[in-house]
């Protein structure tokens, strides 16, 4: 009876978890930085047998614990099996790179903190790091309820929604709750060194043109990935937290 729950309770996991187009790009990219990790890990070794690369299981074992929490929402009740199911696959594979390293010889450089050798060094920063990384994850997805803002330039609305990321102060909306029509890309492009680069543009309403009221991050750096394709707004547009209802459904073409 009891094996029986547990398989329905994994089966509706993983169902939600592959039905969930976040969820499935959060698994494909974690993958993918692990995968990464991994691999810059065994050529370090492979290129220097001697050298002790102690942050090498730390960042293997946090790589798909971290990008999956860089996604979890409030109120999402996969948000923990999500964040678990990462660290967990983060500490089996960085247990698996390190017992290989260690069997081919590649892992024989000195320790600190008074380990015995530098595989249980591994070991223990891996299961150090997937650890803080899932209580990470596991907070981050508490704290993160669903927001609701608006924005508007005058008296015509230009923005509403629910699904609003907030970043150093600013909002940034879904693409989706845009007016449609408001907004063309601009020449401004600046750098941020955590953000990445964004791309500027020019908001049209009401026969005015405001240029570089807004700004999107189309690729972002990993630390910033919450925020790719949303839309933040400059000074000209007025933003600010709205009432849930008025931002169930996006602006309407002709709303003013």
């Amino acid at each position: 009876m009891g094996g029986a729950a547990i398989g329905r309770s994994s089966g509706e996991v993983g169902r939600a978890l592959r039905s969930t187009p976040t969820a499935r790009r959060s698994t494909l990219t974690a993958a993918g930085w692990t995968v990464l990790v991994a691999l810059v890990w065994v050529l370090l070794a492979a290129w220097r047998p001697s050298t002790t690369w102690h942050l090498a299981p730390v960042l293997l074992a946090g790589a798909a614990p971290w990008v999956v929490g860089q996604d979890l929402r409030g109120g999402d009740r996969s948000a923990i099996p999500r964040v678990v199911a990462a660290a967990v696959a983060g500490a089996a594979v960085s247990a698996l790179v390190t017992w290989a390293l260690w069997s081919g010889g590649l892992l024989a450089g000195p320790t600190v903190l008074g380990f015995p050798g530098p595989a249980i060094e591994a070991f223990t920063f891996a299961g150090v790091a997937s650890v803080l990384a899932l209580l990470l994850g596991g907070a981050r997805a508490q704290r993160r309820r669903p927001t609701a803002w608006t924005a508007w330039h005058g008296p015509t609305r230009v923005a509403v929604s629910e699904d609003v990321v907030v970043v150093e102060g600013n909002a940034y909306f879904p693409p989706s709750a845009v007016r449609a029509g408001v907004l063309s890309p601009g020449d401004t492009r600046t750098l941020c060194p955590w953000k990445g680069v964004a791309r500027y543009y020019t908001l049209n309403v009401d026969g005015i043109e405001v240029r570089d009221a807004a700004w999107s991050y189309a690729y972002p750096l990993p630390l910033a990935r919450r925020i790719e394709g949303r839309f933040a707004f400059a000074e000209a547009v007025e933003v600010w937290p709205a009432e849930p209802a008025a931002a169930a459904e996006p602006p309407a073409p002709g709303e003013g």
